[in-house]
C-alpha cells in the first residue's frame, strides 16, 4: 500500500494535500510502466472524489482490486498447473503491464507462475513475444533504471 504522510502527501490528481479534512484511499504499487494511463495511481493516495470524478477512476479501482486479490497468499496460484505456490522462491510474479486490454501484453497482467513449471508452460513463447514487442514498440517506460518488463521477459526465459 502507498505511504502516505498526512497532510504532506499529495493527490496526484488534485495535487491537494491529503488529510483528514477530505476522505482518500491507497492504492497498492500494480504497475512500473510509466507509460501506462493508470500509472499516477500506483503506489499511490488519491482523494475519493478526485477518484471517483477522474476519466480513469473506474478503471484504477479496477486494477487496485485485481492487485489486492492476486497478493492474497491464497491466491498465489501458478498458471501453469493452478496449485498454490507453497514456496516463496519459486514465486515469479508481476503486477499490471498495460490497462490497454487490447494489447496481448495485457493477457498476462497478474501474472502468478511456479519457476518450476517454466519449462512446461505453453505461452512462454507468447509471453515474452508480446512483452519484447510493446517494450520495441516504445509502451513502456521506467522512471528508474529498473525496467520491470525486461525482468519479467529475463526470467522468463
Amino acid at each position: 500500500m502507498a505511504i502516505i504522510f498526512e497532510g504532506k502527501s499529495t493527490c496526484p490528481i488534485c495535487s491537494q494535500v491529503l488529510d483528514k479534512g477530505k476522505p482518500y484511499m491507497g492504492f497498492l504499487p500494480f504497475t512500473g510502466n510509466a507509460k501506462d494511463i493508470l500509472f499516477m495511481f500506483s503506489d499511490s493516495g488519491v482523494h475519493v472524489d478526485c477518484l471517483h470524478s477522474h476519466p480513469h477512476g473506474a478503471l484504477a479501482l479496477l486494477h487496485r482490486n485485481k492487485c489486492g486479490e492476486a497478493l492474497k497468499p491464497e491466491n498465489r496460484k501458478c498458471w501453469i498447473d493452478g496449485q498454490v505456490i507453497e514456496r516463496r522462491e519459486h514465486v515469479i510474479s508481476f503486477g499490471m503491464f498495460t490497462s490497454d486490454e487490447s494489447e496481448p501484453l495485457a493477457k498476462f497482467n497478474y501474472m502468478m507462475l511456479n519457476r518450476l513449471n517454466l519449462g512446461r508452460w505453453q505461452d512462454r513463447k507468447a509471453f515474452i513475444s508480446a512483452g519484447t514487442e510493446f517494450l520495441q514498440a516504445g509502451k513502456w517506460g521506467s522512471l528508474t533504471e529498473v525496467n520491470v518488463l525486461q525482468i519479467a521477459i529475463n526470467e522468463i526465459k
